[in-house]
């Protein structure tokens, strides 16, 4: 299944289930002009069979998960850019949005 599309950087992943098959992301919100949705792209797939990791290219960060298989193990990863170039910073307390779950 999908994720739903977050508002910034997901920071945080929670997952449910015995083998950890139902997740929700949690992410950072940032205003919809400070991302660049139309120039995202998919990673490869991976899992714990494989590489078990993937990563956005530099300057971008992931907004939406997508996973496959019997216990949601595969799994790959939506990168977005900042829609501007500048540095951002996150301070305590900045708000954050949970998404639903998804398996």
């Amino acid at each position: 299944g999908y994720s739903e599309w977050t508002y910034g950087p997901i920071d945080r992943v929670f997952c449910s289930g015995l083998h950890c098959d139902s997740m929700a992301l949690q992410a950072k919100a940032l205003p919809l002009d400070d991302i660049d949705y139309n120039q995202g792209g998919w990673t490869s797939w991976f899992s714990e069979e494989g590489s078990a990791r993937a990563s956005c290219p530099s300057g971008s960060f992931v907004v939406r998960a997508q996973c496959s298989g019997r216990y949601c193990d595969n799994l790959r990863l939506y990168c977005v850019p900042f829609a501007r170039d500048r540095e951002y910073a996150f301070t305590p307390g900045f708000s954050t949005k949970q998404s639903g779950w998804f398996s």
